[in-house]
């Protein structure tokens, strides 16, 4: 048999294991900085840090895209650059009273709604939640602060609360409506009977049909706003606004101050 050869294995100096450790040590940790800003960068709400003196140290895609230019400034150059409010009074907030300069002092914020209008005029609501960050001796490094973009659901919180309002307004309309209905029909029962009393005075006989007019203007009137509190379609109708008017001249002559001059063009 012939002789077989093993190649040799020589023994890695100190020096190689350590340079290999260190290589595999941060292959990791730039694999782990890579999915850290993955994960970041796939979270809705924007992230932004600061460090101790309030400069940018992060901000993930959501936060660019919802601060634009503001991401890359520093915490103290905002209000210059940005309109800060409070979304419930709509005020201005003091720069002292921002969430992370509170949080560069030490403080946590939740559930903060703001205003933001940004740089180039355009305006979003956010709720914000910021943080202190502490280094292992307990020494303040800086804050985390996050914000969730809440425009639409706003937007959609008040057009519901204006659909109620408007609700609200319709059953009101419909019931004062309907009083307004009774006393008309009432006054104008009235009016037909005195119509039939004065006979042939001609002069009280125009002023019975003027107010006959204005009952059934009235009645027309409380017609609309009845459609309006139950949501029917009105029917518009096409109506000699002069004529209208002529017709209740004397009777809005008498109701107006004598300082006041009525001019009725036909």
């Amino acid at each position: 048999m012939g002789d077989r050869t093993h190649p040799v294995r020589t023994p890695l100096r100190r020096e190689e294991l350590a340079g290999t450790s260190d290589s595999h040590s941060v292959s990791g940790v730039a694999r782990n900085d890579v999915l850290r800003t993955a994960i970041l960068d796939s979270v809705f709400d924007g992230i932004l840090a600061y460090d101790a003196k309030g400069r940018p140290t992060y901000r993930n895609r959501s936060a660019r895209e919802l601060f634009g230019e503001l991401a890359d400034m520093p915490v103290d150059s905002w209000p210059e650059h940005a309109g800060l409010f409070d979304a419930r009074t709509e005020r201005r907030i003091d720069f002292g009273d921002l969430p992370v300069s509170r949080a560069l002092t030490g403080e946590s914020m939740q559930g903060a709604e703001l205003m933001i209008r940004r740089p180039d005029g355009t305006t979003f609501y956010a709720n914000a939640n910021a943080r202190a960050m502490y280094s292992d001796d307990g020494e303040l490094t800086g804050a985390v602060i996050s914000f969730r973009d809440v425009t639409s659901e706003r937007q959609a919180r008040e057009e519901l609360i204006q659909a109620q309002r408007l609700d609200a307004l319709g059953q009101l309309t419909g019931g004062i409506a309907h009083d307004f209905n009774n006393v008309l029909s009432t006054m104008l029962g009235s009016l037909q009977l005195l119509q039939r009393r004065v006979g042939e005075d001609a002069r009280a006989q125009k002023y019975v049909e003027m107010c006959l007019r204005a009952a059934k203007s009235g009645g027309d009137l409380t017609a609309r706003l009845l459609a309006f509190s139950r949501r029917q379609k009105l029917k518009p109708e096409t109506i000699q606004v002069s004529e209208l008017l002529a017709g209740l001249t004397p009777l809005l002559r008498r109701s107006i101050e004598a300082s006041i001059r009525l001019d009725i063009a036909e």
